[in-house]
């Protein structure tokens, strides 16, 4: 029709595929919008929620252990002069039992705190005085 040059074609067109289009968008917003309702109900009647609730702590805890690892960096400068020579404390000693302890450590211990309700703000006093005293001692 629209080679013949017929103006009506492009009216067509547009009418069908808006009518087709309207049509499969409200259908499928309307069979989502049940489902969804009806899902949901399931996961909170059948007990579901539980499950759900587990799966989402156990991701919890693992991403938190990547973001510990990934971004909490404490290392200890300490070196011992032995008789028998000079002993590294990160490297030959706390690396050699457990490689990153003492970041999680520290983020043991902040969770820790955490989890006893302790002020944020007397968590970060308590790691700037670890912090402090660590330097001062020599051991950061």
């Amino acid at each position: 029709m629209a080679q013949e040059g017929n103006l009506f074609a492009p009216v067509l067109y547009l009418i069908i595929i808006g009518v087709v289009l309207y049509g499969l968008g409200y259908w499928s917003f309307m069979k989502g919008y049940y489902g969804g309702r009806e899902g949901i109900t399931k996961i909170i009647s059948g007990g579901l929620i539980n499950a759900v609730t587990e799966k989402a702590t156990v991701v919890g805890a693992t991403v938190l252990g990547g973001l510990a690892a990934s971004y909490v960096t404490v290392s200890s400068g300490m070196v011992l002069h032995l008789s028998s020579g000079d002993l590294n404390v990160q490297t030959s000693v706390l690396d050699s039992i457990f490689k990153g302890m003492l970041p999680l450590g520290i983020t043991l211990l902040t969770v820790g705190l955490l989890k006893k309700k302790m002020n944020v703000n007397v968590i970060l006093c308590i790691l700037i005085a670890i912090g402090i005293v660590g330097t001062l001692i020599g051991f950061f």
